[in-house]
């Protein structure tokens, strides 16, 4: 949102008031001399009597002091003179520091208010809280005729928040006169501060606009928990002690280093300070836009007392574990393999000063959302917390009970609705076929069921169509039925041999009776082996892996979202490589493990062909060893670093053979 210059501009109707926070801002805001006059008063009203010009400067200062408040309390509330009700009664809404630092995103809304709502905020204050500073001019009515009661005159002030000021026009509509001088209609109260609040209007804008696009925070977020030396994340660990954690301990750790490491955050363009680390200077800097706020400093926080919602999966009972994928054949318990996923909802506050105006900051606040490392901040979202106890799956799914319905707009935000759950009254049908045969060959027997953001129902399976007496009516496989009322919603597809899959489905009066397809890709087991490819003295040579030897075989698609670690050691396999029948190209690693150390390795990108998946039925991997003789046979870090560095550069030539 940039600030712009717009005379036209209409009122926002709401009430504000003064609080002590803006007494304090405004002995502040004294002190520091933070409005002056632009434009001397005598010639701002140069058509004004000198008789008159007591009251009119009178005014004129109420109107810069009650501006003045208004800006100090909008500063504190991220924008908001008066905090809007659905704010200000839900405390989970805003952060509490004595004021109330409103989310500018909040359960799918965007929340933070725009530069015209802050203008005509700012102008319903004045017109209002003005009245407080006049005093009825009281003070002046031994000396004119003022036959207006103040309090029922119908005050009107126009405001402008520019880059670099904030223009306010004030008409009272007051008549003065005294016994010898002409009667005069109070002019036009004109105020104009040097104080930029739109500027840091502008830099809060730009902060939160980076955030809804790029998810910087949630991204800075997986890479703090990733880079701890205490929390299992990804990866392998050659270690014979016990690993085990409790996530309550991990949550308060996972507090503290959020603090600590989110302080760091530099935004390019504004005024900030290298810290004496390498690693915060070349990750931790952003880029927001083209703009100079070099005068202006953004100090991000999070403080632990705020709390943090954090699961990790895998889990059970409280307790994390590093990740068990062998069956009772298999023991190698010196190896530790880790592929974690961490979900997080916790608030971070920003705070931007004025580096010629330190004392008077402005606050605004958005929570962090994380589900599974990745960002989550338009994708599945939590019930409100009112329907947590009342509003259960069963219930939904039952079409029990009212719900809040949820809607994607086209602006790609959710927005909420209270409606009646009685809602299985439209039709879907759905098709599932196999995305090597096509729409030729619907597959039968897919269990089908439909999300709606937190709830899940099981709908049916897709097969022949049947009538009530159970012939054959003729026709493709599908699900032909109603489903749950929602917007928005996913049709999900399981079945075995297949990767689920899922397509988002709005289900309402406006799709009843529509036909949709989903395409599911098949898995294809496969039987394989690992062999050696160990160089010794420049000699290169094959070999099977030995007792003590186990290999981790890691395989990712991210464009598919899809993943598989898998053991093998002499003993076989702990389960069979199954890849999806359809080209990808996978992250392939596999590891050369004993009981205590690491010996090979073998990654590159791997792209097998379709043909070859669905065609053959095995698959030989390949790990690649150097060996270098050390002292006890045990290696330092500089000969640790050489294997990593042999393996790297010859994994390029050993791709799997398909068998």
């Amino acid at each position: 949102m940039k600030i712009i210059n717009n005379q036209n501009r209409k009122k926002f109707d709401k009430k504000a008031q003064v609080t002590a926070f803006i007494i304090i801002g405004l002995v502040i805001l004294g002190t520091v001399g933070l409005f002056t006059y632009v434009i001397n008063s005598t010639t701002k009203y140069k058509d004004t009597p000198n008789e008159y010009m007591p009251v009119v400067e009178y005014v004129d200062q109420c109107v810069r002091e009650t501006t003045a408040s208004g800006i100090f309390l909008l500063s504190l509330q991220g924008g908001y003179v008066e905090l809007p009700e659905a704010i200000s009664t839900n405390p989970e809404s805003y952060i509490d520091m004595g004021f109330k630092v409103p989310y500018w995103y909040y359960k799918g809304q965007r929340r933070g208010p725009y530069i015209e709502m802050i203008e005509e905020d700012l102008a319903e204050y004045i017109n209002q809280n003005l009245l407080i500073c006049l005093d009825n001019l009281n003070s002046f009515r031994d000396q004119y005729t003022i036959n207006e009661d103040i309090s029922k005159t119908d005050i009107t002030t126009e405001v402008l928040i520019t880059v670099d000021d904030v223009y306010v026009e004030t008409d009272l509509p007051l008549t003065l006169s005294t016994s010898d001088v002409i009667s005069i209609t109070l002019p036009l109260i004109q105020v104009e501060t040097e104080y930029n609040i739109g500027q840091m209007l502008d830099l809060a804008f730009a902060i939160m606009n980076l955030e809804e696009e790029e998810n910087f925070l949630e991204a800075y977020t997986d890479e703090i928990i990733a880079s701890s030396d205490y929390l299992p994340y990804e990866g392998i660990e050659f270690s014979c002690e016990p690993k085990k954690w409790e996530i309550d301990d991990m949550e308060d750790y996972t507090k503290i280093i959020l603090q600590h490491n989110l302080k760091y955050l530099m935004f390019e363009n504004t005024e900030y300070e290298e810290t004496d680390y390498d690693y915060y200077n070349e990750l931790y800097k952003i880029k927001l836009n083209s703009e100079d706020y070099s005068n202006l400093k953004v100090e991000t926080i999070y403080n632990p007392d705020w709390g943090l919602d954090l699961d990790v999966q895998p889990s059970s009972n409280g307790e994390v574990t590093d990740i068990d994928l062998l069956k009772n054949t298999f023991s190698i318990p010196c190896v530790k393999i880790y592929h974690h996923k961490y979900s997080t909802y916790y608030p971070v506050m920003f705070r931007i000063t004025d580096e010629d105006y330190p004392d008077l900051s402005f606050y605004f606040a958005t929570p962090v959302i994380t589900r599974r490392n990745m960002p989550n901040r338009y994708s599945e979202i939590e019930p409100w917390p009112a329907e947590t106890d009342t509003y259960v799956n069963k219930q939904y799914c039952n079409n029990e009970t009212t719900i809040t319905l949820y809607h994607i707009g086209d602006d790609g935000y959710i927005y909420t609705e209270e409606t009646i759950a009685a809602n299985w009254n439209y039709g879907v049908e759905v098709f599932v076929y196999d995305s090597l045969y096509g729409l030729d060959m619907p597959l039968s027997g897919v269990n089908i069921s439909y999300r709606c953001v937190s709830f899940e129902c099981d709908v049916g399976r897709t097969g022949l169509p049947i009538d009530e007496a159970g012939y054959y009516t003729g026709g493709m496989p599908s699900l032909n039925t109603e489903f749950p009322t929602c917007v928005n919603g996913y049709v999900i597809a399981e079945a075995d041999g297949y990767k689920d899959a899922k397509i988002m489905q709005t289900v309402d009066s406006s799709t009843d009776g529509q036909s949709i397809n989903i395409e599911m890709i098949k898995l294809m087991p496969f039987e394989f082996k690992v062999t050696v490819i160990e160089e010794h003295n420049g000699l290169i040579s094959e070999r099977e892996l030995e007792k003590e030897e186990s290999a981790v075989v890691t395989i990712l698609s991210d464009d598919l979202d899809y993943d598989q670690y898998v053991i093998y050691n002499q003993n076989g396999t702990s389960e069979n490589i199954t890849l999806l029948a359809q080209e990808t190209t996978y992250e392939l690693e596999v590891q050369l493990t004993s009981d205590t150390e690491f010996l090979g390795l073998l990654q590159l990108n791997w792209t097998p062909t379709v043909s070859e998946i669905v065609t053959r039925d095995n698959l030989e991997f390949y790990v690649i060893k150097k060996d270098i003789t050390a002292p006890n046979f045990v290696l330092d870090t500089e000969q640790y670093q050489e294997v990593y560095n042999y393996a790297l550069e010859q994994s390029q030539y050993y791709e799997p053979k398909f068998g």
